[in-house]
């Protein structure tokens, strides 16, 4: 069932399903529901009609503290430095002063470091509690605001053995009747790491309408985006998120014969693409496009190391849920609520950083305000320490497997100045796969698909139409 999620600023929300009203309803959202402004309408941004603004009453990093708050603050960490260290202190106007004996440099130092902790403590501890940044959960984005695209949907998916979980998606619709210059019925997106499907926003109804394609979609993985934080591990996978993206592309496809599919797989999200590809009918053709693949990069450990890990489990899992996750999870939502650190995070990933929009910024910045956002993505990182595909499969061994697969075609784009995923990395992987044609933007980083997204269009295009001359 689809939620009422407004495709338009003017289209009105229908009120939330009995299915939000279950299992999804959590405490977590409890709190947001307190803290909001109902029913806030979505503003397009002028460079990106398909992206929203984020809700002028969100504070998507930490607020300053105000002027006269910082100033009691100063004063009191003055106050208790210098209390605790000089005994012979005394009050003989407003200001603290000593008395007229020799001070020492030692103490003077002491002091100032005291007052400095104190401050920043202080400050740290009134932020924290007053002035956080916006966390709220997607069952209240979706009934209280608006999610963060025009093609944004949340729906809940049900996959075999696994919790339901409320997936957020992108569907572009091709605006063109389905006809003989149809060449694709479907694409399909897969994000990278720290990422969401916002990433591949730009590029989606361009290369939809260059590639001849019906519909496009691209889902957030688990643990990252809007989509639904389960407590299993084993939901963040990169064979889960190919699972989810198989569901979505087949209940889009409904009982449509699904003659041609193109897959698109950046970074991480490569090893779920190639997963899909061999979920689909062999008689389906598939193009498949990597974008910086960062495939064989992880690595099976040893019988040794595997028994070592069994062994220390127990520790290992009360140390991470008491000690590192918490610490690690306060460490993330402080770095990504500094101010610009989006900003001069991507500005390190772009092959050009004067390239770098506001609206790339932002489709960054969205998912963080979604709650358990930093768990979310712990927990994708202790899924892969634990090698959880579902499979079992290296990367090298599904790469074998999809290129043994008939009607199946596999293309590298990547940038030229990619920082994330070096040449030498891709270099070294595809060398065992000498038939899979790498083509190379020069000047551009990690993200070509977004930094320059009529270059990456045309490119696509172009090998498509050499597939089919």
């Amino acid at each position: 069932m689809k939620t009422g999620v407004p495709n338009r600023v003017t289209t009105t929300r229908t009120a939330p399903s009995k299915w939000w009203m279950s299992a999804t309803w959590t405490a977590e959202g409890k709190e947001d529901a307190s803290k909001i402004v109902e029913h806030e309408q979505a503003v397009p941004r002028d460079d990106n009609p398909n992206l929203y603004n984020l809700p002028s009453s969100f504070h998507p990093v930490y607020r300053p503290l105000p002027i006269l708050v910082n100033l009691i603050v100063v004063l009191v960490s003055m106050f208790i430095s210098a209390i605790t260290t000089w005994q012979n202190l005394t009050w003989l106007d407003p200001l603290m002063s000593v008395h007229s004996r020799r001070v020492s440099v030692k103490k003077l130092l002491k002091f100032a470091g005291k007052a400095i902790l104190a401050g920043f403590l202080s400050k740290t501890v009134i932020q924290d509690i007053f002035l956080p940044p916006t966390r709220i959960s997607t069952v209240n984005l979706v009934r209280n605001f608006f999610l963060p695209s025009s093609f944004s949907r949340y729906e809940p998916i049900s996959l075999p053995g696994k919790e339901s979980m409320g997936v957020h998606y992108l569907r572009c619709q091709s605006s063109q009747q389905q006809n003989n210059s149809t060449r694709f019925q479907a694409l399909y997106f897969n994000h990278g790491f720290g990422a969401s499907s916002l990433s591949w926003l730009p590029v989606m109804p361009s290369l939809l309408k260059r590639m001849g394609g019906r519909v496009a979609l691209a889902h957030d993985a688990p643990g990252f985006g809007f989509t639904d934080r389960p407590n299993k591990v084993t939901a963040y996978t990169r064979g889960t998120s190919a699972e989810i993206g198989s569901s979505i592309l087949q209940s889009s496809l409904q009982d449509e014969d699904a003659s041609s599919i193109a897959l698109f797989g950046h970074s991480m999200g490569a090893a779920a693409t190639l997963r899909m590809a061999l979920a689909l009918p062999e008689e389906t053709r598939k193009f498949i496009v990597l974008v910086g693949p960062a495939l064989g990069l992880m690595h099976e450990p040893s019988k040794i190391q595997s028994r070592l890990r069994a062994l220390t489990r127990p520790v290992r899992q009360l140390v991470r849920k008491y000690l590192f996750d918490p610490s690690f999870s306060y460490v993330l939502k402080r770095a990504v609520g500094t101010p610009n650190f989006w900003k001069n995070s991507l500005r390190k990933v772009w092959g050009n950083p004067s390239r770098l929009s506001d609206s790339d910024v932002l489709r960054f910045q969205w998912p963080s305000i979604g709650q358990g956002w930093e768990r979310g993505l712990l927990s994708f990182a202790l899924a892969q320490s634990r090698q959880g595909s579902s499979d079992g499969k290296t990367d090298a061994q599904l790469m074998e497997h999809v290129l043994a697969l008939p009607n199946t075609t596999v293309v590298v784009i990547r940038g030229g100045n990619d920082r994330v995923v070096p040449k030498k990395l891709v270099d070294k992987f595809f060398d065992k796969f000498p038939d899979v044609p790498i083509y190379e933007l020069q000047g551009q980083g990690h993200d070509p698909f977004e930094e320059q997204v009529d270059i990456f269009v045309e490119t696509v295009g172009t090998i498509v139409d050499k597939e089919n001359a």
